[in-house]
């Protein structure tokens, strides 16, 4: 099969030339020791690039893995080829025509590679070398995103490769920071001279609209000194005429043209700004309050799931993954200690997903007690069994990944620049509206690294950063919760009505803010919740390995459906518990795609066919109601009542800035059949919260449960529920 990538150059290049390598590769195991003397002239493999090393033509069994790609150069060379190779782990060895280039050792983002030098007109041969997990050496102090929940760590270049040929300037990055006040866009480019003389350059800027390429600004920057061999960062600030605003609603999208004599450069971006208001403690979108309402998505466990084939590399696939999230009324997306192929983002663009980019550290740079793995498999009481992939986890991948402590400089020295690189990288995203640094680690080093990105001036549009459970670096700066009420086995629904709605207080980590177990000391920094529940189901609707507990306390004896209509039930009243409370900027459904596989600690809430996404209809409707942008919460949790006169509070929050005006409903139903209904008239003021109260007889006992509905109309008439069952004692 000839893979060969053939591009045709002109006699002088003046615009930018990005050629994708993407496609079918030729690749060859081999031991992490075999250099590139050592390989066979001919490769008998072949693998999808991007992709895992699982879904190679026939398997690779050993600990490296050689990828080749020829290239064909028709032409005139330009002043610079740049290879860009978007995402790989785990490290890469590269080499050119049978010279080596460079060892790139970040595994999540991209490694940009000036191969200038060893390219010649006609056929190239590019060769990548990758290892597996534990191959790098943990000296380097790269993070190699070990997750205590994966188990298996399959290799590959996972994201885009491509070939970049410019000529003389050539545009090393553009970075785009809309400024919402004065209508206008600041553009900041770093442009390098190929040259040993000094030369001056004349900079073109535009910004277009996206859809239309209608132009909406346009400037011109002339004599730019370049210093021989040398380059500068040029800021420019661009006003807009007819500015529309980007925000998951209306995810409207521009783009960002720059050009030189010799190279030119664009970027998609969205005008939007994105805070946390320090008084309010409430997420600000355009200047507005908007509460973030969203869900998980781990792609790196999703990569192990056994139905995972190509379909994170599928467009319309995630595209319809991104469809179903809308459906539950979602607007935003945790990347979870995972950065997805760059579609994801690019998708999230254009549907309209805020998104919390977390860097894939977990544990990885905390000082650990020794007991890692092994203690959490003990506190969820799984046996140690010969044979038990489960504590296989514990027993050989804790050992493979590096362990840093809190005062190693190195770590903090090789993580910032890949940290500019990830800011660089994704910073023109509209979607992406929070840096997150780390999930459930609990270090000060990671409190430093943030401080010095923002000295740095990496992120020109100053986004807040999320730090795990580590301490936040600034006020404005969100809080990681994760109230694992089910966590207890012994936890009811009906515990909801003596829980704190501060999710900080159900959050035992923030204890280590202090060191010393005074509350008092956590800091008042908005809440996101973007982990809760614990009650996780598989695809086929029965527990997964870590609430199999829960389950078998409050279900004992349940079959299947029985599962999927209490996981309903009780993650939608999770949900309207914490969203009534309005003491979160943000609340996240845990999870919406990871994996499903034999002892998997947690699960998306698909149904089997993961191929074709669809929800269990309870739980879509539930969820979707549970997340409504005006959400309605029945506030009582009991699942018992006594006969007799009841009054039941019933809330109405609203996260949109329009007034609501309309009826709402509670139902008393015993069986099929309802025993007495009221209705009153309300409004809801934009970001506000409205209380009601009704009253009603609650009736003798009866063999049969009973259900309270408190609903109202939406604008396109379908009844938004909220929904208590109980029995009567």
């Amino acid at each position: 099969m000839n893979t060969s990538v053939f591009i045709d150059l002109p006699p002088e290049l003046e615009e930018r030339q990005v050629t994708s390598l993407n496609g079918t590769w030729e690749i060859q195991e081999a031991d992490m020791e075999t250099g590139f003397a050592g390989l066979p002239e001919v490769f008998q493999n072949t693998i999808p690039v991007p992709g895992l090393w699982d879904m190679a033509d026939k398997p690779i069994s050993k600990d490296a893995a050689w990828y080749r790609k020829v290239f064909v150069l028709n032409g005139v060379l330009p002043r610079r080829i740049t290879l860009k190779i978007s995402k790989a782990f785990w490290g890469k060895y590269i080499y050119i025509n049978g010279r080596h280039v460079c060892d790139h050792h970040p595994n999540f983002t991209p490694a940009y590679v000036d191969i200038t030098a060893y390219v010649h007109p006609g056929e190239n041969v590019l060769l990548i070398k990758t290892g597996a997990l534990g191959t790098q050496d943990p000296a380097l102090g790269h993070i190699s995103g070990f997750d205590q929940e994966k188990y298996e760590y399959i290799p590959g270049i996972y994201d885009n490769v491509s070939l970049i040929c410019s000529g003389n300037p050539v545009f090393r990055r553009l970075q785009v920071a809309p400024v919402i006040a004065r209508n206008s866009v600041k553009v900041r480019l770093l442009v390098e001279n190929l040259t040993e003389e000094v030369v001056w350059t004349r900079i073109s800027l535009r910004i277009c609209e996206a859809g239309t390429r209608e132009e909406a600004a346009r400037a011109v920057l002339e004599n730019i000194e370049l210093p021989a061999m040398g380059s500068v960062l040029v800021t420019e600030e661009l006003l807009m005429e007819n500015v529309r605003l980007w925000s998951p609603e209306t995810p409207f999208l521009y783009v960002a043209y720059a050009k030189t004599e010799g190279d030119s450069i664009c970027e998609r971006f969205g005008m939007r700004e994105f805070g946390f208001d320090v008084e309010t403690k409430l997420p600000m979108l355009n200047g507005k309050p908007y509460y973030l309402r969203g869900n998980n998505i781990l792609m790196y466990r999703f990569f192990e799931d056994p139905d995972r084939g190509s379909l994170p590399w599928d467009r319309e696939w995630a595209r319809t993954v991104l469809c179903k999230f809308k459906e539950l009324n979602m607007n935003s997306i945790r990347f979870s200690i995972c950065f997805p192929p760059e579609l994801w983002y690019e998708l999230a663009d254009e549907m309209g997903f805020l998104i919390d980019d977390e860097y894939p550290i977990w544990l990885e740079i905390e000082r650990q007690d020794g007991k890692g793995t092994a203690d959490f498999l003990n506190r969820l009481q799984i046996p140690h069994t010969e044979g038990n992939p489960t504590w296989w986890l514990a027993d050989h991948l804790d050992r493979k990944y590096p362990v840093f402590g809190e005062h190693l400089p190195a770590v903090e020295e090789t993580l910032i620049p890949e940290l500019k690189d990830w800011i660089y990288e994704h910073g023109n995203h509209p979607c992406v509206a929070i840096w997150d640094m780390q999930n459930e680690t609990q270090t000060f080093l990671t409190e430093i690294i943030i401080k010095k990105l923002r000295e740095s001036g990496a992120d020109l549009s100053e986004r807040p950063w999320d730090n795990g459970w580590a301490p936040p670096a600034c006020a404005s700066d969100s809080m990681e919760c994760h109230p694992y009420l089910f966590k207890d086995p012994n936890f009811t629904l009906s515990d909801l009505n003596h829980t704190d709605r501060d999710p900080a207080v159900q959050t035992p980590f923030f204890y280590n803010y202090s060191r010393a177990g005074d509350m008092s000391l956590v800091p008042d920094n908005p809440r996101i919740i973007n982990e809760y529940a614990w009650l996780w189901l598989n695809r086929k609707g029965e527990p997964t390995l870590v609430s199999k507990l829960v389950y078998e306390k409050l279900l004992p004896g349940a079959l299947g459906g029985q599962y999927r209509k209490f996981y309903a039930k009780a993650v939608s009243q999770l949900t309207e518990f914490w969203r009534s409370g309005r003491k979160c900027a943000g609340v996240f459904y845990f999870c919406g795609l990871t994996y499903d596989k034999e002892n998997a600690f947690a699960c998306d809430a698909f149904l089997p066919d993961i191929a074709h996404p669809e929800y269990d209809p309870d739980f879509k409707k539930a969820m979707a109601d549970a997340m409504a942008p005006l959400g309605i919460c029945i506030e009582d949790w009991s699942e018992k009542y006594s006969p007799g006169t009841k009054t039941v509070p019933v809330s109405l929050y609203n996260d949109r800035d329009d007034l609501w005006s309309g009826n709402v409903r509670l139902s008393l139903m015993k069986g099929e059949r309802e025993l007495w209904w009221g209705e009153t008239s309300c409004h809801v003021a934009p970001y506000g919260k409205t209380e009601l109260s009704f009253d009603l007889v609650i009736p003798e006992n009866t063999e049969e449960n009973c259900r309270l509905t408190a609903s109202y109309r939406d604008e396109k008439g379908e009844e938004i529920r909220s929904i208590r069952e109980f029995v009567v004692e």
